[in-house]
């Protein structure tokens, strides 16, 4: 009699299996569902829809980090910019940050954090808060966070111990704007993994970006070499 029912058990033991992976991200989610579930993502990330314009930080190639890492310890990438024309401003503008620690896991960030960080004559961030992000796909294998830069938390250091919240980070990119007598003035961008679980991946960082209808079409941020001294 058990015999008889073996067969239908591992069935629907099967079918609740690959239902159960699917829902944890380890089978990718049909193209309707992403452009459904994760609007921005699907715009931004996948598919880079017209009027909006990309900094790759990070690239396909990906960031390999092997040592433990921290503020102190940068095992990361740092990069240059600048604006192109004298009448950039920035109207909308989105962090993505796609990474995996200690071989092919999730961020745990009760331990591990994404540190960003934008610096010219100031500078603004640090360990970034997830908590307020737009939907991505959730995975077992990797963390995926969007945020908003007009909306950005963090704290200053891994400590913790010094809560940043709702930072406007978009105006720092709006480099002529804020800096139009210095023109061309220089940022850097700074992006790494913080971990006690090595080795770490940064898999892609890209900054999302479009400008107000009275930008110039010649407008656009561009990746220059270091600032003397840096």
């Amino acid at each position: 009699k058990n015999n008889f029912w073996s067969p239908f058990i591992a069935v629907i033991f099967g079918i609740l299996s690959v239902i159960a992976l699917y829902y944890l991200g380890v089978f990718p989610k049909p193209e309707s569902v992403i452009i459904s579930q994760y609007p921005e993502y699907n715009n931004l990330v996948l598919n880079n829809v017209d009027g909006w314009n990309e900094i790759v930080i990070v690239g396909s190639e990906g960031k390999i980090n092997t040592d433990i890492t921290s503020e102190n310890n940068l095992d990361g990438v740092k990069k240059w910019y600048q604006a192109n024309t004298s009448d950039d401003l920035i109207a909308d503008a989105f962090l993505y940050f796609e990474g995996q620690v200690d071989n092919d896991n999730p961020l745990d960030f009760t331990r591990d954090g994404f540190y960003f960080k934008i610096s010219g004559d100031d500078e603004k961030g640090g360990y970034l808060v997830p908590g307020n992000t737009l939907p991505t796909p959730i995975s077992t294998r990797r963390t995926r966070l969007l945020f908003d830069l007009e909306n950005i938390s963090y704290y200053k250091d891994h400590t913790k111990s010094e809560l940043v919240s709702s930072e406007n980070l978009l105006n720092y990119l709006n480099i002529y704007t804020q800096h139009g007598s210095d023109y061309p003035f220089k940022v850097s961008i700074t992006a790494f993994i913080g971990s006690q679980k090595p080795p770490t991946t940064m898999k892609r960082v890209s900054i999302f970006y479009r400008y107000t209808e009275e930008t110039s079409a010649d407008a656009g941020l561009i990746e220059v070499e270091a600032a003397k001294g840096y």
